[in-house]
């Protein structure tokens, strides 16, 4: 791997490109931390591959690699968190779950990441112990005829696993089925996000009338009851407050 985690070390702001084998390895206990940070190349084989019992992933842009953006080999997931990232073209998956949980393990949250045009499935769990909690996301586009936006390859994810408030779009650059061993629901859409041009990188919510716009989870917060402010996926909007203030959120 170019950088193998030792524990818990925190590794932020760095420029990974055009290297070999994995981006960043982490194979040891700890709760070690990529943040802010970019990975691209098809040298690398995975952006992030984790199989320790501890990674936070957070905010970063994983892209063009060889073959899974983050993959979780662990089989013991416990205090494992992937938030906020792009994963944009990846040869293989965008989040690839493929360890062997025991039952009841600790969940895996996977919570406002944009996961778009991935060779094979967005979201794959091969596991059908695996718990995972994953909410406010954008998959939008990822598949071949083999593979999904989102895939359970063994069980179902209404039996074990938590999902609410994602975007599944299956655009002109997917070319399968949208979901496999998952179903949406009433918090969750399939239609076009209406992003402003994710095929050049930019994956920006273009209209309010996005069904991402506001409909996040959760809905309000910080006493701004009834007021929307946290959109689906990794990009946020700005927008105006009650009071007439601006706040922004994520980024």
């Amino acid at each position: 791997a170019a950088i193998n985690a030792k524990g818990s070390d925190v590794m932020f702001d760095i420029f990974m490109v055009s290297g070999a084998g994995t981006g960043v390895a982490v194979a040891i206990g700890g709760s070690s931390t990529v943040r802010n940070s970019e990975i691209t190349g098809a040298g690398y084989t995975d952006g992030i591959n984790a199989s320790g019992t501890g990674i936070r992933v957070i905010s970063n842009y994983i892209h063009d690699v060889n073959g899974d953006g983050i993959e979780l080999t662990t089989t013991a997931p416990r205090d494992i968190l992937i938030l906020g990232n792009i994963i944009d073209s990846c040869a293989g998956r965008g989040v690839n779950i493929t360890g062997a949980a025991a039952a009841n393990a600790t969940p895996v949250p996977v919570i406002g990441n944009t996961i778009y045009n991935c060779t094979l499935s967005g979201l794959r769990v091969v596991d059908a112990d695996m718990l995972v909690e994953f909410y406010n996301n954008m998959f939008y586009s990822n598949g071949t005829s083999s593979a999904y936006n989102v895939e359970w390859a063994a069980g179902n994810a209404e039996l074990i696993s938590f999902h609410r408030n994602n975007v599944f779009y299956q655009g002109a650059g997917g070319a399968s089925g949208n979901l496999s061993g998952a179903t949406a629901n009433a918090t969750e859409f399939t239609t076009d996000p209406l992003l402003t041009n994710p095929a050049s990188g930019d994956f920006t919510i273009s209209s309010g009338s996005s069904p991402a716009a506001g409909a996040g989870s959760p809905t309000s917060f910080l006493g701004a009851t009834g007021t929307n402010y946290q959109d689906i996926g990794a990009m946020q909007r700005q927008v105006t407050a009650g009071g007439g203030g601006q706040r922004v959120i994520g980024g």
